[in-house]
């Protein structure tokens, strides 16, 4: 089970920049990193907590949105960043590390490097 005391604790004014598909990339980069399930309750889980203030229920900051999360998944199997389904769990695939990683040097301060939300 996801614990919050592995969540890193990321700046709103950071990743209030980056497109929600991309913060859902990285959440589930997340998920693998921390040897956890890409479920569909681990997924709103993550993004909820490395992102609440993009991923919280409007109206009710204190719990998150699970249908902005469902959106997210069905985007990224399109795209190719993710592939499984809600039975049998997902997997990234190298189109998920390579977004992963521009996040990850978006989020650490190197935002010179990438064009996040360009896509």
């Amino acid at each position: 089970m996801l614990s919050v005391n592995n969540i890193p604790q990321v700046d709103p004014i950071i990743y209030n920049q980056i497109a929600l598909n991309d913060l859902f990339t990285y959440a589930i980069f997340f998920l693998t990193q921390e040897g956890e399930r890409i479920s569909p309750e681990n997924m709103t889980a993550a993004c909820y907590l490395l992102f609440p203030e993009r991923f919280a229920l409007r109206g009710y900051p204190q719990w998150p949105v699970s249908t902005v999360v469902n959106k997210r998944w069905i985007d990224c199997i399109n795209k190719g960043f993710i592939m499984g389904s809600t039975a049998q769990d997902f997997s990234i695939t190298p189109k998920c590390l390579s977004v992963a990683e521009r996040v990850v040097r978006f989020l650490q301060g190197q935002r010179q490097i990438i064009a996040i939300n360009k896509r």
